[in-house]
């Protein structure tokens, strides 16, 4: 039987280009730091590091995180810490160094609930879950999913319940509940009513299709990966379109 291309809405299985460290990066980003003096300031600029190099250059990354983790804990500023430790957990994931990953995601979330900050809790729980589910401990990812969700749910964080609506599909249908993963996929394509095309949408379309697929139900799955497809005409999600081109292939 194929293996069917799985698309979770999280930052790891996204096609790159892979560099090495280098100048390439370095410039800018020292440019970007030196203009920034404030701790916010310096955090806000740490985030944009984190989205700029995530997949590009993960070891320049994880310096970089370093340095301002450092910083952050001798000034004693405790939301950057936070931030900056759940980074690195972020970080360690994608190199596949899950030890490193969940003890920086522990540390984090510890200072999210010492700071009563719903956001980052429910973020961080969110990236330990899926720590969890890649080291196939889908009942421990699932209770960090839960726990997200009732705190997106809380602060009414739309965007935050239908993400966590895909991972909490995700692990279901890796833990072989395809009912159930079914049906929080089915949750989240209701919430993605209305709103503007996006990656997330195309995923989701994704994940649906290669659920039926793995049910067996081809002819159920093949509309799903042409959603996908058809998304993927926007010169904004071309990265994408391998998926659903790969699928539909299997699928037919």
């Amino acid at each position: 039987m194929c293996t069917y291309k799985r698309l979770l809405l999280t930052t790891f299985y996204v096609l790159v280009t892979t560099l090495g460290y280098g100048k390439k990066d370095a410039p800018s980003i020292t440019y970007m730091l030196q203009q920034s003096k404030t701790n916010e300031e310096r955090l806000d600029t740490y985030n944009k590091i984190f989205k700029q190099l995530e997949f590009s250059n993960n070891d320049s990354l994880i310096h970089y995180l370093q340095i301002g983790l450092k910083e952050f804990k001798e000034n004693k500023f405790i939301k950057g810490e936070a931030a900056l430790l759940a980074m690195l957990g972020g970080a360690y994931s994608i190199k596949g160094m899950m030890p490193a990953a969940k003890n920086h995601a522990n540390g984090a979330l510890y200072l999210f609930k010492k700071l009563d900050d719903k956001n980052g809790m429910a973020t961080v729980n969110n990236s330990l879950g899926i720590i969890e589910g890649k080291a196939g401990n889908y009942k421990n990812a699932l209770e960090h999913f839960y726990t997200a969700l009732k705190l997106f749910e809380q602060m009414g964080n739309e965007e935050g319940v239908i993400k966590t609506y895909v991972k909490l599909g995700v692990a279901y249908e890796l833990s072989d509940n395809l009912e159930e993963g079914l049906s929080y996929y089915q949750k989240a394509l209701t919430s993605q009513q209305g709103k503007p095309p996006s990656g997330d949408l195309i995923t989701l379309y994704n994940n649906i299709g290669s659920l039926y697929c793995r049910k067996g139900a081809f002819k159920a799955a093949i509309p799903y990966f042409e959603k996908a497809l058809d998304l993927t005409s926007s010169p904004k999600f071309k990265q994408m379109r391998c998926y659903p081109l790969l699928n539909l292939g299997k699928a037919y």
